[in-house]
This record gives C-alpha cells, sequence and structure tokens, in this order.
C-alpha cells in the first residue's frame, strides 16, 4: 500500500538523518538512505496489510458460504421432521383403525360363540328330550339332564362375556396410549 511506503519513507528519512548527524556523515545522504530503506520497509509492510486483508476477506466470504449452506440443510432437517411427524400421525390413525376392526371382529366372534353355545344346547336338549321320550322316562330325570345342560350353557356365556369384558378394557387402555402418543 502505497501509504505504507510514504510513512516509511518519511520516518527512514527523518531517521537517517538524526543518524548521519549523529556520525558526521552528510545529512543529505543519510535522509535519502534513510528515506529508501524506508520506504522498502513501508512497502513490505505494505503488502503484509494487503495479504491479510484479502485473507480476512476470503475467510470471511468462505464463513458466510459455510453459514448459508448450514442454513439450508436445518431447513432440510425441518422438512424431514415435519415429514415424519406427519407420518407417524398417519400410522398412529392406522393402527387405530386396526384396533377398531379387531375389536369389532372380537365384538361378532363372542356373538357367534354365544349363538353356536345357545344352538348346542337347544340341539342337546331335544336329543335327551327325544332319548328321554323313547325311553320312556318322565319327571325329575329329564329336568336334572335340562338343568345340566342350562348350567354348562351360562358357563360358557360367562366366559364370553368375561373375554368381551377384557376386550373392551385392553381397547381402551390401547386407545389412551395412542392418545397420549400423539402429543
Amino acid at each position: 500500500m502505497a501509504v505504507f511506503t510514504l510513512i516509511g519513507a518519511a520516518a527512514g528519512a527523518a531517521v537517517g538523518a538524526v543518524v548521519g548527524s549523529a556520525i558526521g556523515a552528510s545529512v543529505a545522504t543519510a535522509a535519502v538512505v534513510g528515506a529508501v530503506g524506508g520506504a522498502v520497509l513501508g512497502t513490505v509492510v505494505g503488502n503484509k496489510v494487503s495479504a491479510a486483508q484479502e485473507a480476512a476477506a476470503a475467510a470471511t466470504t468462505q464463513a458466510e458460504e459455510q453459514i448459508t449452506t448450514i442454513t439450508e440443510k436445518q431447513e432440510e432437517i425441518i422438512g424431514v421432521t415435519e415429514q415424519v411427524t406427519g407420518l407417524q400421525t398417519e400410522q398412529i390413525a392406522v393402527q387405530q383403525e386396526i384396533a377398531e376392526t379387531r375389536q369389532e371382529q372380537e365384538r361378532l366372534a363372542v356373538r357367534r360363540q354365544r349363538r353356536q353355545a345357545i344352538r348346542e344346547a337347544q340341539i342337546v336338549r331335544a336329543r335327551q328330550r327325544n332319548i328321554a321320550s323313547a325311553m320312556g322316562a318322565v319327571g325329575s330325570a329329564v329336568s336334572g339332564g335340562a338343568a345340566s345342560i342350562g348350567s354348562q350353557l351360562s358357563a360358557a356365556l360367562g366366559y364370553s362375556t368375561q373375554q368381551s369384558v377384557y376386550q373392551k378394557k385392553y381397547f381402551k387402555d390401547s386407545k389412551e396410549v395412542w392418545t397420549y402418543n400423539l402429543r
């Protein structure tokens, strides 16, 4: 930079004049030699300052580019995170639908089992009545057999009712967990 060259020349001339007069040399010659030396030194300092400024400008540009890249990556990450959240929400909704469908299937299966148990009990009673009447049996023996069949039917229906209650509780608890996970 020219400023440092001029400052160096002026300072070198002044120092050269003082040194030249102190050692008895010609002041003019000492001033010229000092000015040339100061100018060279000022040019070197100016070049170093220019190089440092250029390096600082390059580092600033590189840092700005990196900040831009980081910002773009963060925006991409936010977009992907939003997509993942949306997919998780959809997944939870699908899981809830599956659970509701399973619960309905289980309810239907329980109804089927109850109807089947009632039908089987009716068939067994009818068979027993037919057998008893074919053998000529009447009274308490036939009534006792019918009561036994009724007792077995009640036990089967009680078990299916108990299973139905457990399934409802399981579904309710599962739904609470999914609702909690949506938060």
